[in-house]
């Protein structure tokens, strides 16, 4: 299986499923600082705090493609496709095929996010046209200077914050070997 390199100023390390850097990590970094409730509990709790000051950030996002900037509210780069307790973030990633999906959403309202939010967990989200998907072997994200806009958190990977921004994100080939059942 593929893993992220993930290369930053502070140095590189590589993780195995998804680096979040926009609303969803905002999320994870509140709900790991709430005591109250456990479990899954907390990640809903810190989704009702971030939706209180929600507002996009700005970004830089360079893929094989070419460059996008602009504002959004999330941007994660996918090696495999379920993120938080089974929400499908991204259907088609395959952690074998040396490629990332690269997730964008652009700014939307509480209650049209709400219900992107719930279709997280069928992997329906994809069809809403402020859901951008593009797989690509290489990923620089940037936080834009600000024109208004609100820096992005500090990226998340896999439950936990990484670096700050700006971050190298590229698919390793072949680094883990799993196990499956016939």
């Amino acid at each position: 299986a593929d893993v992220l390199e993930v290369a930053s100023e502070a140095g590189s390390r590589r993780v195995m499923s998804v680096v979040s850097a926009g609303l969803d990590a905002a999320v994870n970094a509140r709900a790991n600082t709430l005591a109250w409730p456990s479990g899954e509990g907390r990640y809903l709790r810190a989704v009702v705090g971030e939706l209180v000051s929600l507002a996009p950030y700005g970004y830089r996002v360079t893929t094989d493609s070419g460059a996008w900037e602009g504002a959004a509210l999330l941007v994660a780069v996918a090696n495999t496709r379920y993120i938080g307790g089974g929400m499908d973030l991204s259907p088609g990633a395959d952690a074998a095929d040396g490629r990332l999906d690269v997730l964008r959403l652009d700014p939307v309202g509480r209650v049209r996010l709400l219900g992107l939010l719930t279709r997280l967990f069928s992997g329906s989200h994809l069809g809403d046209p402020a859901v951008h998907l593009e797989r690509s072997r290489a990923v620089a994200i940037e936080a834009l200077p600000s024109r208004g806009l609100r820096p992005p958190p500090r990226p998340m990977a896999d439950g936990e914050a990484i670096a700050d921004l700006p971050l190298r994100l590229e698919a390793v080939p072949d680094v883990v070997s799993v196990l499956l059942p016939r």
